[in-house]
């Protein structure tokens, strides 16, 4: 009982993990691209 609830949890880390991490990395990207375009634009 106690080992599949425990592995119903690492799951749900797992996914909510995933989709943190998914958008922290369109996060990043988006504020990546402007910086690079406007540091392409300076030199």
């Amino acid at each position: 009982m106690m080992s599949s609830w425990l592995i119903e949890l690492l799951q749900l880390l797992i996914l909510k993990g995933s989709v943190i991490s998914h958008i922290f990395q369109k996060v990043v990207f988006w504020k990546i691209i402007p910086f690079r375009l406007a540091c392409s634009l300076v030199l």
